[in-house]
């Protein structure tokens, strides 16, 4: 994942670990989705870029 689209999962988890176990928030539930949403949309434009051979 280049250009730090990982990072996105590890904001998604991060928020979630903290959720879970340390200070449960009120936004969290919303917080967590759209992260994972983001970083799910930067998975599929990855595989698109490489099945049209744009690496």
């Amino acid at each position: 994942m280049d250009d730090g689209r990982g990072f996105v999962f590890v904001v998604s988890d991060s928020v979630l670990a903290v959720n879970k176990f340390y200070q449960a928030f009120e936004l969290a539930g919303v917080v967590i989705m759209l992260t994972y949403g983001v970083a799910q949309l930067f998975i599929i434009k990855g595989a698109v870029k490489y099945i049209r051979g744009d690496h």
